[in-house]
């Protein structure tokens, strides 16, 4: 963990209790409330809250906000970060799709009983649509249950 000194307002150091403190021995819980306190340290936080659907957190120089030293800040995705993970997440779908009729080819073969053959046909059209046409959103068609004959 690292901490940093805050003093009026200013942060003055960064490092681990280890580094601030060479000759101490802490428990292992790390120091008290009280002790970091007197020493005027702060816990760095690398979290902070965003909206990971437009915003992606970035490292940045320590600051203070709220009384809390960030070493991170939110940005606005670009349109290029943005296309790339729809990009990747039609990618993701197109797999899925495929792999969905692989799993169900077999309702298709002549020699396979089926009652209901004509759903899974129907709902196998709307996958290759899917593999196609890839989306990073899709609505997924259900997948009949089998009925056999």
């Amino acid at each position: 963990m690292i901490y940093a000194r805050v003093i009026n307002g200013q942060i003055y150091d960064q490092a681990t209790i280890q580094d601030l403190f060479p000759n101490t021995s802490f428990p292992h819980t790390g120091p008290s409330p009280e002790f970091l306190a007197s020493e005027n340290l702060v816990t760095i936080s690398e979290r902070k809250q965003y909206d990971p659907q437009t915003q992606v957190l970035e490292r940045v120089p320590a600051y203070i906000e709220d009384g809390v030293v960030y070493v991170v800040q939110p940005r606005a995705k670009t349109s290029e970060e943005l296309a790339s993970e729809q990009a990747a997440l039609a990618a993701q779908n197109e797999q899925q799709a495929k792999q969905l009729l692989t799993n169900t080819d077999w309702t298709q073969l002549a020699d396979v009983t089926l009652a209901n053959k004509q759903e899974f046909a129907n709902y196998r059209a709307q996958l290759r649509q899917i593999a196609r046409n890839p989306q990073a959103v899709v609505t997924w068609p259900q997948e009949p249950n089998n009925v056999w004959q």
